[in-house]
């Protein structure tokens, strides 16, 4: 019961949940995702890989911004095998596992994807420039960094965006 609790109140979920129209899909990634690592992690055989395969590609096509959970998850465990004392031989073969099944999944996405595409004929959204997304976010990623922290204490500790009550007022 109290994983569930944790569940449901986890930012993540609750913010899903706003969203009935798609909360249902969701979610289900969210199964699929947790399901794909369950796998990772079950004995080493071909049919758990396809298995955790096919589920990373069920999660990225519901919910691409799911493929967190499958990473938390996969960063998680080895570091509780670690506080364990669990081999650090074992930890990198699961680590490399994860690894590998990790990119063949996204592969396969994506091959899967630009498939589709094609017999559609159709291309990558445009809406709000989602096309040209790769390189030049890359580059803005350092002054953009910066950008939000100056934002940040510009917001909190003066007046230049907004006229703060709570700091002139000795209340903070």
């Amino acid at each position: 019961t109290l994983v569930s609790i944790l569940m449901v109140v986890t930012p993540q979920v609750a913010e899903t949940l706003m969203f009935v129209y798609s909360a249902d899909a969701y979610c289900l990634a969210m199964l699929l995702a947790v399901l794909a690592v369950y796998y990772i992690y079950k004995e080493n055989s071909l049919k758990n890989n396809i298995l955790a395969i096919s589920f990373i590609v069920l999660t990225l096509s519901l919910y691409q911004a799911y493929i967190s959970v499958i990473v938390s998850l996969c960063i998680l465990l080895p570091i509780i095998n670690l506080i364990q004392g669990e081999d650090w031989k074992n930890i990198l073969k699961i680590v490399g596992k994860c690894l590998t099944i990790g990119i063949v999944g996204m592969m396969l996405y994506y091959g899967i994807t630009l498939l589709i595409l094609k017999l559609s004929n159709n291309g990558f959204s445009i809406y709000g420039g989602a096309n040209n997304i790769g390189v030049s976010t890359i580059q803005n990623l350092i002054p953009e960094t910066l950008n939000t922290y100056k934002t940040f204490y510009k917001y909190f500790f003066r007046e230049d965006l907004i006229y703060n009550e709570f700091w002139c007022r000795d209340i903070i």
